[in-house]
């Protein structure tokens, strides 16, 4: 069993009030919900694995900016990786989000459905290139609102720095199906810590779960 938090902040959002008349845009600095995770290794072996993650949210983020829940929410996701080649890892899982149900102008927002497809190739010992698809939809109609089903692409290159146990993550994301919250485009950066990562040095026996990506939310392939 291992635990993760993931403090998200938003250096530069571009924001404009849809509830003021002629509004412009806005640069702000915001600040999004903390997450909080439990990940439990239920199957593993050398080319397969499979967890279950419960998780929470705390609402420290801005709702009004759209850049944060306004509530507590929490749920589960289910996480099946296959390994084909020992630099080459995919990623699928599915989940549900509980959250209270609030309507904002044509849009419904209440418990969601969340998918998420992603792959991860090593490219030297201490660089990775990451790519995902990752979608969330209400749960009562799924995909049956396009506003209400946002579904953007991201991508990242990801730097474990020496045997330390960081990891650095650069790399942005784009708007697939432009639906409330997903952004036409954002570019982030971030840092990551786990004492165990230091395992990856040495070819692992078997694929582990132990770890805890801090953006990508598909899997836990690390090098």
């Amino acid at each position: 069993l291992s635990m993760g938090f993931d403090i998200p902040i938003g250096w530069w959002a571009q924001f404009r009030d849809p509830n003021v008349a002629a509004a412009v845009n806005q640069n702000k600095l915001v600040f999004g919900d903390i997450y909080v995770n439990f990940k439990s290794e239920l199957v593993t072996s050398k080319h397969f694995g499979f967890a279950i993650r419960p998780f929470l949210t705390i609402p420290t983020g801005y709702g009004r900016e759209f850049f944060g829940n306004g509530g507590v929410t929490g749920g589960g996701t289910l996480i099946g990786e296959f390994k084909p080649l020992d630099i080459w890892a995919i990623s699928l899982n599915a989940g549900v989000q509980a959250r209270s149900k609030f309507n904002f102008r044509d849009i419904e927002k209440s418990n969601q459905l969340e998918l998420g497809l992603g792959t991860a190739i090593q490219v030297t010992k201490p660089v990775s290139i990451v790519f995902e698809v990752a979608s969330a939809t209400r749960l009562s109609g799924p995909f049956s609102e396009k506003v209400e089903s946002p579904t953007e692409a991201r991508g990242a290159v990801k730097w474990a720095i020496g045997e330390s146990g960081f990891l650095a993550n650069l790399g942005g994301t784009a708007g697939i199906v432009r639906g409330s919250v997903a952004p036409t485009y954002s570019v982030f950066a971030g840092f990551s810590f786990s004492p165990r990562r230091r395992r990856y040095v040495q070819k692992p026996k078997k694929f582990d779960f132990s770890d805890y990506t801090v953006y990508f939310d598909t899997g836990s392939y690390e090098i």
